[in-house]
């Protein structure tokens, strides 16, 4: 009886990547039919989504934490596709003020939203991600003062 949820988990997790996938290409294909936005803004756009993609496909192949539950693996895959998603859309939909408008005098929120990406990423890259965390934290907080 638990081979049909896990193989119906399966099943959506694949829809979902190839979905996000499909999408992701559609994106790319537009952007070098027309270049609109430049390459900064593809950058801002699909450098998020390309982490998304990377981490459905750690969670199609038990890859993410394999020490972890399946279950546990799916919420936390859950606030990283979450926090990703966020960031691209306020990069999106922000780009032209923080390029332009405020170039340098950043608000309360880009400086919110500016460290969300990396610090996502981070422990994904290192084995011992919480040095890498704390270094980039140390560094963020000195620039900021």
């Amino acid at each position: 009886m638990t081979a049909a949820p896990a193989s119906r988990a399966r099943i959506v997790l694949d829809v979902l990547y190839y979905v996000v996938a499909i999408g992701f290409f559609l994106a790319l294909f537009s952007y070098f039919w027309t270049s609109e936005g430049g390459p900064t803004l593809l950058a801002m756009r699909m450098v998020p989504i390309t982490f998304v993609l990377f981490v459905l496909s750690a969670l199609r192949e038990n890859d993410l934490y394999p020490a972890l539950s399946p279950a546990a693996n799916g919420v936390i895959a859950a606030v990283y596709i979450a926090c990703a998603l966020a960031v691209a859309w306020y990069m999106n939909a922000q780009y032209y003020e923080i390029g332009t408008s405020r170039a340098g005098d950043w608000n309360t929120t880009d400086m919110f939203m500016a460290p969300r990406f990396p610090s996502l990423y981070q422990p994904l890259r290192q084995p011992d991600g919480k040095k890498m965390f704390d270094i980039n934290s140390s560094a963020a907080s000195a620039v900021l003062r």
